[in-house]
């Protein structure tokens, strides 16, 4: 009977853990990698060998503190410009008037759709994140 449990024990925590999940997970995506070219959807060993070589010639990690800077960066300008923009927003109920027609537009269009060139910029980052602050802020305020 204890031997039972154990086993049963030790089945929960894998399940717990979600190891299936991944293995799953890689498992499909190797498959996938068979029906098309290593382009579109490269094999999960291709894929390791690539971040090995990235990780040995630096690209890797140059690219990564580049990514983390632009978030950074966005984030920090979003923050600087929407908590007082929020709280003008809704404490001024004629600035409101004015402003909400526009973040209610813009809330629903992708970031991503905004950004002008191919490279993801700073500036993507930013209004993907000044929207919900303004929206949070002025909500706060008193008078939805």
């Amino acid at each position: 009977m204890e031997n039972n449990k154990t086993k049963s024990s030790a089945i929960q925590k894998i399940l717990k853990c979600g190891i299936i999940s991944w293995v799953a997970i890689i498992a499909l995506w190797g498959i996938g990698s068979l029906k098309y070219d290593e382009y579109f959807l490269p094999s999960p060993k291709e894929t390791i060998d690539s971040m090995k070589e990235l990780i040995k010639d630096g690209t890797l990690w140059s690219d990564i503190v580049a990514s983390v800077g632009r978030v950074i960066k966005g984030w920090l300008l979003s923050i600087i410009f929407a908590v007082p923009m929020g709280l003008i927003v809704g404490n001024f109920r004629p600035v409101r008037w004015l402003v909400e027609p526009i973040l209610s537009f813009f809330r629903f269009v992708p970031a991503i759709v905004v950004r002008s060139r191919r490279r993801i910029k700073s500036s993507t980052y930013f209004l993907r994140i000044i929207l919900p602050y303004v929206r949070k802020h002025y909500s706060g305020c008193g008078f939805n």
